[in-house]
């Protein structure tokens, strides 16, 4: 996978601000789609762990989401926090984390996964 296309798929938060396509409709025409299997938390992690600045988006996107059920990953003081909130506001447990790279990845594949 390249670098072109991992920062493609870390950018579709700002994509999405920018296009009229619908969430479904950007992931549909993402590299995402053509190489759902090779896209890994593992892969992902590497490439934010290196760009940091696309952990910023998702951050930022997690954040503007106001529906249920839905994942979300956010700071939790020097740490960050990937949680899930079910239908009707309740909290699963959530996942601590002292970098921020993985649980990004985490929660991409889980808002990837439409």
């Amino acid at each position: 996978m390249r670098d072109a296309e991992l920062r493609e798929i870390c950018s579709l938060p700002a994509a999405y601000r920018d296009s009229e396509l619908s969430w479904l409709e950007l992931v549909g025409r993402s590299p995402y789609a053509r190489n759902r299997d090779a896209i890994t938390e593992e892969l992902l992690a590497a490439f934010l762990s290196v760009h940091s600045e696309l952990i910023e988006l998702w951050l930022a996107w997690s954040e503007d989401k106001r529906s249920t059920p839905n994942p979300f990953f956010r700071r939790a003081g020097s740490r960050y926090e990937l949680g899930y909130v079910e239908r009707g506001g309740r909290f699963r447990p959530s996942e601590f984390f002292d970098e921020p790279a993985r649980p990004c990845a985490r929660f991409i594949l889980q808002e990837l996964a439409v």
